[in-house]
């Protein structure tokens, strides 16, 4: 199992293998700290960065700027279909 370190305050086990971490990283084209999404399915934790907007919310709402053909639909059932139960 992978976990990630969000510097300083815990470690959070993201609930995929390596392959699957992969999978994921490729999905979310490498974008900053795209990790804080599985974080908030699983574990319900908010962080605010700038502005008071939480990384998941970045997340949400850049993909699809930056990647039009991006479905965050798609991004969770890709991470639910690799998850460790």
């Amino acid at each position: 199992m992978v976990y990630f370190h969000d510097f300083g305050i815990g470690f959070y086990p993201l609930k995929v293998n390596f392959e699957g971490y992969v999978e994921l990283a490729f999905a979310a084209r490498g974008y900053l700290m795209w990790q804080y999404v599985i974080i908030y399915l699983e574990y319900g934790k908010e962080d605010s960065v700038m502005y008071g907007k939480s990384r998941y919310d970045d997340f949400v709402e850049d993909m699809p700027l930056l990647f039009p053909d991006f479905k965050m639909d798609e991004f969770i059932k890709l991470y639910e279909s690799l998850k460790i139960k």
